[in-house]
């Protein structure tokens, strides 16, 4: 699936969710909760894959390189829905992150790893390269990238 596409996705799904679960504690509560959740969703889905890449880089596509990989990507993504609710001050947090936390954290971030594990551009354009920072975060730092 195109990166854009499930990105506008997941805005629309886990926004939604979001904004149901906190509809009980009035319509600001319920649109701040949508907003913040779908967005974060949208910018989630859509770096998870980079990241993946990044990590997969920079620690090789062995059994540990790909471990390493899902639980430095899926932490890192874990830690923005927690802020940005936080920061709203979303009263029901984990009601209104599980299903993005569960599918589209876990599982995608999961499956991009694995997935990506296996692709050879991924991990060709790794040697000799002299942008760690950009090589990370997969910007513009190999052609092989989506």
């Amino acid at each position: 699936m195109n990166r854009n596409l499930a990105a506008c996705l997941a805005l629309l799904v886990y926004g939604s969710w979001a904004a149901f679960v906190n509809s009980e504690h009035g319509a600001l509560m319920a649109w701040r909760a949508g907003l913040g959740q779908g967005l974060y969703a949208f910018a989630s889905t859509w770096m998870v894959t980079a990241m993946a890449r990044g990590a997969l880089r920079r620690l090789g596509a062995s059994p540990a390189g790909v471990v390493l990989s899902f639980i430095l990507s899926f932490a890192v993504m874990l830690c923005f829905p927690l802020l940005i609710h936080a920061v709203l001050g979303t009263i029901d947090v984990w009601e209104a992150i599980a299903p993005g936390l569960v599918v589209g954290q876990w599982l995608y971030c999961l499956c991009a790893v694995a997935g990506l594990s296996r692709e050879p551009g991924v991990i060709a354009c790794r040697a000799g390269s002299h942008r760690p920072v950009e090589d990370f975060f997969f910007v513009g730092a190999c052609p092989a990238g989506d």
